[in-house]
């Protein structure tokens, strides 16, 4: 069994039920491909977070914005290495970029359930520090996502 077909227990409904039923597949088709066809951890992790958004009967709204956000920064910047999501008790999600191999730069995305993003740049080396500070923007501007062009491999 691959790597990935161990993670799909991620499509059964939340609240620990263990009865072996999935979420109406009309939603999550292409998420599964994706979990299905991950060639990387990276990826995988990727594909599971969007599973987590879909499994979330409130999260409509933020993950359209979170889809539309990566959608958009990976056909700007192909080889866009894949964030770290997650999200808080408040139910904002988080995405950022931030590696081992580029120490001084960080960017940071907050998608509220309302689908307003707030976003953080900032690379200390070269002295840049940009974003919205905790004003809500829809959609993510332009600007933000030139910043993202850093993490491309």
């Amino acid at each position: 069994m691959s790597c990935a077909a161990l993670h799909l227990n991620a499509l059964l409904p939340p609240g620990g039920d263990d009865r072996g039923r999935l979420l109406p597949v009309r939603a999550l088709p292409r998420i599964v491909n994706s979990v299905l066809d991950a060639n990387s951890d990276e990826e995988l992790r990727w594909a599971e977070y969007l599973l987590i958004l879909h499994r979330r009967a409130k999260a409509s709204t933020q993950l359209r914005t979170v889809e539309e956000i990566w959608r958009n920064a990976h056909s700007m910047h192909r080889g866009l290495r894949y964030p770290s999501a997650g999200h808080d008790e408040d139910g904002v999600y988080h995405l950022t970029w931030a590696f081992d191999d580029l120490p001084d730069v960080t960017f940071a995305i907050e998608v509220e359930p309302n689908g307003l993003v707030s976003w953080f740049f900032r690379d200390r080396a070269a002295g840049v520090t940009a974003g919205t500070e905790d004003e809500g923007v829809e959609p993510l501007p332009d600007t933000a996502y030139a910043y993202l062009e850093r993490f491309a491999q």
